[in-house]
């Protein structure tokens, strides 16, 4: 009988063995994958050209949501991508004594990202990312300034090309070996341009990737 049991336990020793053979087998013939992710998302400037009548340069978006869709291919514990994300947002509404400003913010990015996981149990690992790209910030402001204060900034409608950048980390779950979760925190920088600098993004992502 305990040469049965010891038999068994063998036996499903050797089964669990297989299936992770498997899978690393199938990861390693099926390294592509799509990753589709939602984020809460907001971000500062500094506008250009802001007056000194009340007029503060420095300004933060609402909370909001955006979306971002990617492919890639994993290498081992390495994966990269080509990502497309889009953020639009409402400015912080900016009260003074005799009038008000208002706007809105859309930043469109296109960035090479990559990834290294560090495993921590089967299913779970930590994760890294840093990425390099482009971005197309745009901004609209309006206001009601009256007309003896004329050195606040006028009404707005402008966008601009610009380099970006982001880091981030966050953690993986393994679902099985075609489905995984990804949650973390990025931050994206955007380099100076003709309407805004100082440009921080602040996103706190959750994404659904799927291998094939």
């Amino acid at each position: 009988a305990q040469q049965d049991e010891v038999l068994i336990n063998h036996g499903k020793t050797l089964n669990d063995h297989e299936a992770r053979l498997t899978g690393l087998e199938q990861s390693a013939l099926s390294p592509w994958y799509l990753r589709t992710g939602v984020a809460l998302a907001w971000s500062t400037q500094k506008i250009n050209n802001c007056g000194s009548d009340g007029c503060k340069p420095e300004w933060d978006s609402d909370l909001s949501l955006t979306g971002a869709i990617a492919a890639g291919r994993e290498m081992g514990n390495f994966r990269t991508e080509v990502e497309f994300k889009y953020y639009s947002s409402n400015l912080e509404d900016h009260h003074a004594d005799k009038y008000t400003l208002n706007g809105d913010v859309d930043i469109s990015t296109i960035m090479l990202n990559g990834y290294y996981s560090i495993p921590v149990l089967d299913s779970f690992s930590f994760y890294a990312v840093a990425g390099i790209g482009y971005a197309h910030y745009s901004l609209s402001l309006e206001s009601n300034v009256p007309a003896e204060i004329p050195s606040v900034l006028p009404p707005v409608d402008d966008s601009s090309n610009a380099f970006a950048y982001k880091v981030g980390t966050g953690v993986t779950y393994n679902f099985s070996s075609d489905w995984a979760i990804d949650v973390g925190y990025e931050y994206l920088g955007i380099a100076d341009n003709d309407v805004s600098d100082n440009i921080n993004g602040h996103n706190v992502v959750c994404s659904v990737i799927f291998k094939f």
